[in-house]
């Protein structure tokens, strides 16, 4: 069994271990977003952990009303002006907690006086405390993955899984944008992957579906509407993206390896963004 297979396979254990362990922390954090100077929050976040961000965009505006900004790390760093935060809660999203732009963004946080909230898998890591001082497969080139909604970050996530793995040029849409210019582009038999469970995007979502499809696309749906081609279990729409994504990973994983590619090595991939 390889890497990959075990992360993929232990990730409802996974979920569940961090609902456990983290379940009080969560309500302490929760009441930063209660706070009176808190007007909007700002994620800082790279490569899937960016993908979260899109999705977490959703659930803070749904669950708070509150509007979410990305950051522009480079102002931080590059160019040495960070914007002012009055009023911000920021948000550090990084795996491994060694992103520097990212730390940045916290730590410019910080020196304004601004809540901040660390999002890592390592506890130790540089994040962590900054965060703690201040509180070739056949003919197939590519596909295209949409969705919409809270699903957004989804087909991003899954984009990225399947060009990280298998080197093919996957891009993913919002199903809005897509059908607003560049469903041209999609021809006969061309490979779609429809992520469009149930909730207030299935009917565009569906729409954008058959559009695609009469174009002579491959479409693949992920959905728990009948008739799609990978079934979805049904559950609450804002905790779709974590029984949606999961299908793509196993997507992506074919594809590499039908192209043969070393799956636990892939090329250029690296779990630690250097940017500055």
């Amino acid at each position: 069994m390889t890497f990959l297979d075990q992360e993929l396979r232990e990730q409802p254990e996974a979920l569940a271990r961090l609902l456990d362990k983290q379940h009080a922390h969560a309500l302490e954090v929760a009441e930063l977003f209660r706070r009176d100077d808190v007007q909007y929050v700002v994620i800082a976040s790279r490569g899937s952990s960016s993908n979260a961000a899109l999705y977490g965009q959703y659930l803070f505006g749904r669950a708070h009303r509150v509007p979410v900004a990305f950051a522009t790390p480079s102002l931080y760093t590059l160019y040495e002006q960070p914007p002012r935060l009055d009023g911000a809660l920021v948000i550090g999203i990084s795996q491994s907690g060694r992103s520097p732009d990212v730390r940045a963004v916290v730590e410019e946080a910080a020196r304004q006086g601004r809540p901040t909230i660390a999002l890592t898998n390592d506890p130790s890591s540089q994040l962590e405390r900054s965060w703690a001082d201040v509180e070739s497969v056949q003919p197939l080139g590519g596909g295209t993955v949409v969705a919409r909604g809270v699903n957004f970050g989804t087909a991003y996530e899954i984009a990225l899984k399947m060009r990280e793995l298998s080197g093919l040029l996957f891009e993913a849409y919002s199903a809005a944008d897509l059908m607003h210019g560049p469903v041209a582009a999609i021809r006969e038999g061309w490979p779609v992957l429809a992520v469009a469970p149930s909730g207030p995007a299935n009917a565009s979502m569906n729409e954008a579906i058959e559009s695609v499809r009469a174009r002579g696309a491959r479409m693949i749906v992920l959905s728990d509407q009948p008739g799609a081609e990978l079934p979805l279990v049904r559950v609450p729409e804002w905790v779709s993206p974590l029984v949606s994504v999961i299908p793509g990973q196993l997507l992506a994983r074919r594809l590499a390896e039908l192209g043969g590619a070393d799956i636990d090595r892939p090329g250029g991939l690296s779990k630690v963004t250097l940017t500055r």
